[in-house]
């Protein structure tokens, strides 16, 4: 399981949304949310690289174009699984009473969930 960092999960999503990007589309893009420098996000991406998240898929000179590795679905999943099963221990009913009580699960949404329960014939 390869487990990433915040700073490395938001250049996973940058990659995520655009199916591949370059260093100087991912550097644009942290540029408009975090106050990150261009050394800060080349480390980031070189850490990917040696995690196997993303590959080079492309090289023009200086400029690196870069591809995950897996998909966000697959990595929600597995970071899903992991925080289950280490933080709540398997316990569901436990997750979802603390989501209750912070307020982040509300009637609606758990509607929602069951909605989707009864498509999938749960």
């Amino acid at each position: 399981m390869i487990r990433l960092s915040s700073g490395e999960v938001s250049i996973m999503q940058i990659i995520w949304k655009k199916g591949s990007a370059t260093s100087f589309e991912i550097l644009d893009e942290v540029k408009l949310k975090d106050n990150i420098s261009e050394i800060s996000v080349r480390t980031l991406l070189a850490r990917l690289v040696k995690k196997k998240a993303i590959t080079v898929s492309d090289k023009n000179g200086k400029t690196y174009t870069y591809k995950p590795l897996f998909n966000r679905q697959n990595y929600i999943k597995m970071e899903t699984d992991w925080f289950l099963t280490n933080i709540y221990e398997n316990d569901v009913f436990l997750y979802m009473k603390h989501l209750v009580k912070e307020k982040r699960l509300s009637k609606e949404v758990l509607l929602k969930v069951l909605e989707e329960m009864d498509k999938m014939g749960m």
